[in-house]
C-alpha cells in the first residue's frame, strides 16, 4: 500500500535553481516519485512512496523554514501513481495567467469542509457554488447545484468570472477545485473584481471527502496521476483518459463522449 500526498504552500522564493536540484535529491533520497514545481511564489507538491518514506521526506522538507506547515492531504494505492521525478521551475504555482493577483488577499476566505456541509443541508439557496475546475472534470463528478464555468484551462476563469451576474458581488459564492491550490487564486482574484463574500473549501474536494463522505457530492473527483480519478470513499474508479482528446471519461464509457460532442474520429 502506497501513501499520496499533495500540499502547496504560497511563499517567497529566490533561490530556485539551487532549490529545485535540493528538493529533487530530497525526493530521490526518501524513494518517492512524482511532480513537484516550484516558483518564485511557492511550492506545488505531489508525490507518493511507502508511508515511512513519506512521513520521512516531511519532517526533512521542513528543516527549511519557508516549508513548515504545508497541508498535505493523504490518499492510498495499491501501486504508485506517480512513476518519475519531476521537479520543474514554472512561472506560476498554478497558472492563472494574469499579473496582479495578490494571494495575501485570500486569507480569511477558507472555509471548512464541515461547515459548508452544513450549509448545503440548511440553506443551499442562500449560496453560489461555483466550480473552478475544467469541463471535463466537473463533467466527471461535482458539488450540487455547482456552477459549470465551461473552461478548458485555468487561464480562462478570470473571464468566466467576468461573465457572471453582477448581484452574485453581494452573494455568498463558495468556489471549490481538487486540493484547494486553484482557488487560492481564484479567491484574491475575485476579490479584486468586487466579489465581497468569497469562500474556498479548505483543502479543496479531496479534503471535503476525506471529512464528510460522498454528501452532495455526485460522481468522480479527477487527480492529476496514473490513477486518473477517485470516489467518495478516495479509492481509484477506473476512470480513464481519452488518448485522442485527453479528457477523462467515466469507466462506463466504451466511447470517448467528448470526442463524439466535438465530432473528433473515435
Amino acid at each position: 500500500m502506497y501513501t499520496n500526498i499533495s500540499g502547496y504552500k504560497f511563499v517567497e522564493l529566490d533561490d530556485l535553481d539551487v532549490l529545485r536540484a535540493n528538493i529533487k535529491n530530497l525526493v530521490l533520497q526518501h524513494n518517492l516519485n512524482g511532480t513537484i514545481y516550484v516558483c518564485s511564489e511557492g511550492v506545488n507538491i505531489a508525490l507518493t512512496g511507502l508511508a515511512k518514506d513519506i512521513k520521512n521526506y516531511q519532517e526533512a522538507l521542513a528543516q527549511d523554514s519557508r516549508f513548515q506547515n504545508i497541508f498535505f492531504k493523504e490518499s492510498f494505492s495499491d501501486e504508485r501513481p506517480f512513476h518519475k521525478v519531476v521537479v520543474r521551475i514554472k512561472p506560476e504555482v498554478i497558472a492563472m495567467g494574469i499579473d496582479g493577483v495578490e494571494v495575501t488577499l485570500g486569507e480569511g476566505t477558507h472555509l471548512e469542509p464541515e461547515e459548508f456541509k452544513q450549509w448545503l443541508d440548511t440553506n443551499p439557496e442562500e449560496i453560489v457554488v461555483l466550480d473552478t475546475r475544467n469541463h471535463y472534470e466537473y463533467n466527471l463528478g461535482t458539488f450540487d447545484n455547482a456552477i459549470d464555468p465551461k473552461i478548458k484551462t485555468f487561464k480562462q476563469f478570470p473571464a468566466f468570472v467576468d461573465s457572471l451576474p453582477e448581484e452574485y458581488k453581494e452573494k455568498k459564492v463558495v468556489i471549490f477545485c481538487t486540493g484547494g491550490i486553484r482557488c487560492e487564486k481564484a479567491a484574491p482574484m475575485m476579490k479584486q473584481k468586487g466579489f465581497k463574500n468569497i469562500y474556498q473549501i479548505h483543502g479543496g474536494i479531496l479534503n471535503y471527502l476525506e471529512k464528510c463522505g460522498g454528501e452532495h457530492w455526485h460522481g468522480d473527483c479527477f487527480i492529476f496521476d496514473d490513477r486518473v480519478a477517485v470516489n467518495a470513499e478516495l479509492k481509484e474508479t477506473g476512470a480513464q483518459l481519452c488518448r485522442k482528446c485527453h479528457n477523462a471519461m467515466a469507466a462506463e464509457y466504451t466511447e470517448c463522449p467528448y470526442c463524439i460532442e466535438q465530432n473528433i474520429a473515435v
